[in-house]
């Protein structure tokens, strides 16, 4: 190993002075725990363990709080979590650091937990085992300048801590998997219980347990991990219930019971990687997986990628799965086919013979069209296969190649489709009647793909605004003006009043039109009619949440905002304050959205009345209420009456009474 000093910063001015060091000590000394306390499976010698927690601020540590924790207790968190590295540090006797091969030395260990940032510093000194738990990366630092008991390590040019190479651990690194959960149960029931020689002049005890350890990480574990006793089998199965992939944490002798396994891929088919080895060459568990999801078949054993049979059944179920079939089976007709029938782009897995076959390219481009860049490049001329392709998406016409976008049969194929596809077709069909009409009569708006004349043509644009009113945009100027053009827009989209030109925009027919199509479009429209108040009646008719562009003075008038609020209950905040104020306006927002409740004034938050209206159309609308009223049996019974939900926002005595349970249990039993 390449041994190198620690470049370490003195955070000692910074985490602690030598007064608190010694208080810390002293505190930990009593939460020892006493060997006449502990429970049956505590080792006989006290175990020191310590949360940490270090602030940070510009890299610089500012704050460490430590806090005393049973060990247990601190990793729970972790448990199924695997040991991704371990480190190795020595701090050498004084001047011993220079001697080859230095053999005096008190070690400490630091393991890196997978999927967090926890660090775990370990090291056993006076018989005693003393842990230190912390994330991020300062913990790095933090352990070579403090132990776990509180005391700074005594570092000198002399005696400087040696960081060895780290070690890789878990499957990424060609190892078997060490969890949290094992690391524990060696501490407790195994090394951690065992005297470990101080005796020997060489070799000192924090030696032997860093060589301890590091054994357990290669060899130990591995015996760990078939002890079933560790682990309660119903626990496992309550595990997989929940979610199949913790198959992956199960010791292996649950991994090679067949009805966890099956469980497992049941609830998620991705667990079938993690069985034994056994059940991936298990075809009948291999064919279970596949009927979950065919995308199983990429965890069976090879040997069974080969089998037709259920190769069949995987692509009949998902037809992307035959990226994982045999190379044999991806140039088997009958496999491409089925996979082709289920999901069309799966041709680009067929065997290179078959994109070449027109049956099976054309079954694919039929099935979804996005396939057809997948076929052959001589099929890609093929007018069958185009055909079949624009036919099933109209915009598949961008991929074909430039004869057949001027072929009249194909393009007018693609724009009744999708009429968008016409900016795909070739300039002389963009000026050809019959093409431009099918491609407005599906889109209006592909009248922007047309050539100019027909902007000019009022029988087509006609056409184009009845299909899309926002087709107007692409008119000519003329017809933005033209009375009879814009009505037929706007009934049919009354936001292309916004495309319209000023003079009919002041229209006031043409505005009621656009508002009664779209209460939105009123801010569209010329400003004095954001103070006629039958036309903002019209709008908030329409929408309720129109009223945000009504004039200030007309959100003030009870009319229009009792409209509103009974057409959208959120539009309560955009009234007035004094109509926020106003109970019965309240009592019809909360009629409509019982969540509308925040939006109210505060003093009606308090009405209990008020309170009820909201619960009774939402019963969640209770999270918005006040304490006193969340405490209230008859509003709390309403609410979870209305859903089981609203549970959870009731105070804790009604949380825990028997009848509001029960009420909750049958409106979430009747919901389900």
């Amino acid at each position: 190993n390449k041994a190198r000093p620690c470049g370490v910063p003195c955070y000692s001015q910074r985490c602690a002075d030598h007064a608190a060091s010694q208080k810390a000590e002293r505190a930990m000394s009593k939460d020892m725990v006493s060997p006449r306390s502990a429970l049956k499976s505590d080792p006989p010698p006290p175990i020191l363990c310590v949360q940490v927690q270090i602030q940070m601020s510009h890299e610089e540590v500012y704050r460490v709080d430590r806090k005393h924790a049973d060990m247990r207790t601190a990793l729970m968190p972790h448990m199924h979590c695997t040991i991704s590295a371990c480190t190795e540090y020595r701090h050498p006797f004084r001047y011993a650091h220079a001697l080859p091969m230095n053999p005096f030395y008190d070690a400490f260990s630091l393991l890196e937990i997978s999927g967090s940032s926890l660090f775990v510093c370990i090291e056993r000194d006076a018989g005693r085992l003393e842990l230190m738990i912390g994330e991020g990366g300062a913990m790095r630092s933090y352990v070579t300048i403090f132990k776990p008991n509180g005391k700074e390590r005594q570092i000198s040019p002399a005696r400087p801590i040696v960081e060895q190479a780290a070690r890789r651990l878990g499957r990424s690194a060609g190892c078997v998997d060490v969890r949290v959960e094992d690391l524990s149960n060696w501490l407790f029931e195994s090394s951690a219980s065992k005297e470990f020689p101080s005796h020997d002049m060489v070799v000192t005890e924090s030696q032997h347990f860093a060589d301890a350890l590091q054994h357990f990480l290669s060899e130990s574990v591995r015996g760990a991990q078939t002890t079933p006793s560790r682990h309660d089998r119903e626990m496992t199965v309550a595990s997989v219930k929940r979610d199949g992939m913790s198959l992956q944490f199960a010791p292996l002798p649950f991994r090679q019971d067949r009805e966890v396994v099956l469980l497992a891929i049941q609830n998620d088919f991705k667990a079938l990687q993690f069985a034994s080895d056994e059940f991936r060459h298990d075809r009948e568990v291999a064919a279970f997986a596949v009927s979950q999801n065919g995308s199983a078949l990429q965890f069976a054993a090879p040997a069974l990628q080969s089998d037709k049979e259920l190769v069949l059944a995987a692509v009949a179920q998902r037809g992307m799965s035959l990226q994982f079939a045999a190379p044999e089976l991806k140039r088997d007709r009958e496999v491409v086919l089925k996979a082709v029938f289920q999901n069309g782009v799966a041709l680009q897995f067929a065997g290179e013979e078959l994109k070449r076959d027109c049956g099976v390219v054309f079954a694919a481009v039929e099935q979804n069209s996005a396939a057809f860049v997948y076929g052959a490049k001589e099929l890609q001329h093929d007018k069958r296969v185009c055909f079949a392709a624009v036919s099933r998406n109209g915009m598949a016409l961008r991929s074909l190649p430039e004869a057949l976008k001027a072929d009249l049969g194909v393009v007018l194929a693609a724009v009744t489709q999708d009429g968008s596809a016409l900016q795909y077709a070739s300039e002389g069909l963009k000026r050809d009647a019959n093409v431009v009409l099918a491609a407005v009569q599906h889109s209006g708006k592909a009248l922007a793909c047309a050539s100019e004349e027909f902007r000019h043509d009022r029988s087509l644009i006609l056409r184009a605004v009845a299909r899309s009113g926002a087709a107007l945009e692409f008119a000519a100027d003329k017809f933005k003006k033209d009375k009879e053009v814009v009505l037929t827009a706007i009934a049919q989209d009354g936001l292309a009043l916004q495309c319209v030109a000023e003079v009919l925009r002041q229209d006031r027919e043409v505005v009621l039109a656009a508002v009664a199509q779209n209460g939105f479009a009123l801010r569209l429209a010329d400003e004095r009619y954001r103070h006629d108040r039958a036309v903002c009646l019209v709008a908030v008719s329409q929408n309720g949440m129109a009223l945000q562009s009504v004039a200030e003075h007309l959100k003030d008038d009870k009319e229009i905002v009792l409209v509103a609020v009974r057409n959208c209950g959120a539009a309560i905040l955009c009234a007035s304050e004094d109509m926020r104020r106003n109970r019965e306006v309240a009592l019809a927002a909360l009629s409509h959205n019982g969540c509308a409740l925040p939006c109210v004034a505060d003093e009606l938050r308090e009405d209990r009345e008020v309170v009820m209206a909201a619960v009774r159309q939402n019963g969640t609308a209770l999270r918005f209420a006040p304490p006193l009223l969340k405490a209230d049996p008859e509003i709390v019974l309403l609410a979870v009456r209305q859903t089981g939900a609203a549970l959870r926002f009731a105070s804790d005595a009604l949380q825990a009474d028997p009848e509001v349970l029960n009420a909750a249990r049958m409106a979430s039993r009747a919901a389900l």
